[in-house]
């Protein structure tokens, strides 16, 4: 019989912060695509690309603190279960507030 043994905190909390990091720029990059594929629309200077990605950067660092929590409160036997559990927690939350609803770039 084998027994699962845990991953070590730092990576549990390293998969599920890259799962929350999904969860935000999936949605982002998804609008990105909506609205220039395959027009020949794009970004004109580097401060639209910053302004494109500012809300998403804060909404970034709070899920980094959610995936620290995910992490604390579970001991994952895998890096995979680590990054859904990050992706799942985050997406719900998102989607509890909203915050899905309606992208815009």
């Amino acid at each position: 019989m084998t027994t699962a043994t845990t991953l070590p905190y730092t990576t549990e909390l390293g998969f599920a912060a890259l799962g929350v990091a999904l969860s935000v720029l999936i949605p982002f990059l998804a609008a990105i695509v909506a609205r220039y594929w395959p027009s020949n629309r794009s970004f004109t200077t580097w401060s639209d690309i910053i302004g494109a990605l500012r809300p998403y950067i804060a909404l970034g660092l709070f899920s980094v603190v959610v995936g620290a929590l995910v992490a604390a409160a579970a001991d994952f036997t895998s890096k995979e279960t680590a990054l859904l559990a990050g992706f799942a927690w985050d997406k719900t939350l998102q989607v509890s507030r909203g915050i899905t609803v309606g992208w815009r770039l």
